[in-house]
């Protein structure tokens, strides 16, 4: 009975001791979830330059097109599905819908190669066709792992800019890179 005792004192010892260290560190979930929070408000400075960083350096110089991205971002919504984690990595898997512009850039592309014809010059791109396609853009659904690392005892999300364009727009690498 005391040997019970001493090892049911000593497991809740070493219980409250690892309990103790993880407080006050926000768990990888937590991170993700107020990566995507600040990208909604606009707030994330790592998402503007996911468009242009040349461009993004002065909201003053923001088109019309990515004024209206930008609205369109306040309307995503995004859930944590799941964590894995082991002592240095961690994967969050998130659920976004968010504005499927993948659809619209080839919508886009189709009225462009359309008005192209129509005209015997070359036709530049056009602000105005673009803007009327992101006025009808859907929102779909998409999930996807974000991957984090603990560096200097806080988890830092590593993901690719790719994963996160994904996410957020359904863009994938492979579509600039035709």
């Amino acid at each position: 009975m005391r040997s019970f005792r001493w090892a049911f004192m000593m497991s809740f010892i070493v219980f409250i001791a690892l309990s103790l260290v993880g407080w006050g560190q926000p768990s990888p979930s937590l991170i993700v979830e107020s990566y995507f929070s600040e990208i909604q408000k606009g707030t994330e400075g790592d998402f503007l330059s996911l468009f242009n960083d040349a461009k993004m350096k002065k909201t003053d110089q923001l088109t019309d097109v990515d004024q209206r991205i930008f609205e369109l971002i306040k309307d995503i919504q995004f859930e944590v599905l799941s964590q894995k984690m082991n002592k240095e990595v961690a994967y969050v898997k998130v659920s976004v819908t968010g504005p499927d512009i993948a659809a619209e850039l080839m919508q886009y592309q189709s009225a462009f190669i359309q008005e192209s014809q129509d005209h015997s010059s070359p036709v530049s791109f056009d602000e105005n066709l673009m803007l009327s396609c992101l006025e009808e853009v859907t929102y779909t659904e998409r999930s996807a792992e974000i991957r984090l690392i603990k560096k200097d005892s806080t988890w830092k999300i590593t993901d690719s800019r790719e994963s996160i364009l994904y996410l957020l727009f359904n863009l994938q690498s492979a579509t600039f890179n035709q």
